[in-house]
């Protein structure tokens, strides 16, 4: 492998996973501080919206043991816990609202990761704040033709999820397009099937190979933190001793399932992270992919332009 990354001849998996890491480690504190104007105040409001739906979870987990405890009086007069499904609505509305709002932010992150990678790719100088400036012209067109690709894959999905991943596959190039090429809606659609096709395969792998090396790494962070209140449950249950009292048990119950909720904040917060860095080893594997792919296709048409324009003279 050079020194130098060479775009205009064939790059094969092998060579654009090596790369992928040569340019995260060697332009990585170029790369994060121009995510960290989004990713930052995404993990600032993820935070806050969690603290505030911490109570409403407190509140369904208390109506529902209460629920269970009262199943049988309940059940006697025929009456329906309106308590508990009311917080129930309430904090999945909530969940939804949070999950929608840090999507947000993680667009924004994953775009600036992309412009960021193509400046070094282009090898050009530029400032982490004009990235951000950047992303924040292009970001309600690429909000607006994600909508578009995500609502077509959700068709696919649907039917069956095969069309559904081929489709993923196809428009993963959508965000480039946008950014890089001033393309929206079905014109950076358009352009993403164009460049993957006959390219699918490798696509396919470079998604999958990360994906899965994201996955592993991810469960190794977040199985500790899952084991402790396990752990701790376990524990309790021994020093029981067989303690067979539904009341009891139902306390012990009602206490594990309060600490799980802390923990998987804890988890949710190890996953945020995480999630940083594999946006920029994928749009770093994706962003050199594309302009391979760009750079083969587009030049070859060019010379062979140039060509006829020759044999014409």
């Amino acid at each position: 492998m050079t020194n130098e990354l060479d775009l205009t001849k064939k790059l094969d998996f092998g060579a654009i996973f090596e790369w992928t890491f040569k340019l995260f480690k060697r332009h990585f504190l170029f790369l994060v501080r121009s995510m960290s104007y989004f990713f930052i105040p995404g993990l600032i409001v993820l935070t806050g919206l969690i603290v505030l739906i911490y109570p409403s979870v407190l509140s369904v987990m208390d109506n529902f043991f209460s629920m269970v405890q009262n199943s049988e009086t309940l059940s006697a007069n025929n009456t329906f816990p309106m308590n508990f499904f009311i917080d129930f609505i309430k904090m999945y509305l909530l969940i939804i609202s949070i999950m929608i709002v840090y999507s947000l932010f993680v667009l924004a992150s994953s775009a600036a990761s992309i412009k960021a990678i193509s400046i070094k790719l282009e090898q050009k100088d530029d400032k982490e704040i004009n990235v951000f400036k950047h992303v924040l012209k292009k970001f309600l067109p690429l909000l607006g033709t994600t909508m578009i690709s995500g609502i077509m894959m959700t068709f696919g999905f649907l039917f069956c999820y095969i069309p559904g991943l081929i489709l993923m596959v196809y428009m993963i190039f959508v965000p480039q397009a946008v950014i890089l090429e001033n393309k929206y809606f079905f014109s950076a659609i358009g352009r993403s099937f164009s460049l993957v096709n006959k390219n699918f395969w490798i696509v396919a792998l470079i998604l999958l190979i990360f994906y899965f090396i994201y996955s592993i790494g991810l469960s190794i962070l977040i199985a500790p933190v899952y084991l402790v209140p396990y752990i701790k449950f376990i524990m309790q249950m021994v020093k029981m001793g067989g303690e067979t009292d539904p009341a009891y048990m139902m306390d012990v119950m009602r206490n594990f399932m309060k600490e799980m909720s802390v923990y998987i904040f804890i988890i949710i917060g190890i996953s945020s992270i995480a999630s940083l860095f594999y946006l920029l080893l994928i749009n770093n594997a994706l962003t050199i992919k594309f302009y391979n792919i760009k750079n083969l296709k587009e030049g070859t048409q060019l010379l062979s332009d140039i060509d006829k324009e020759l044999n014409k003279t």
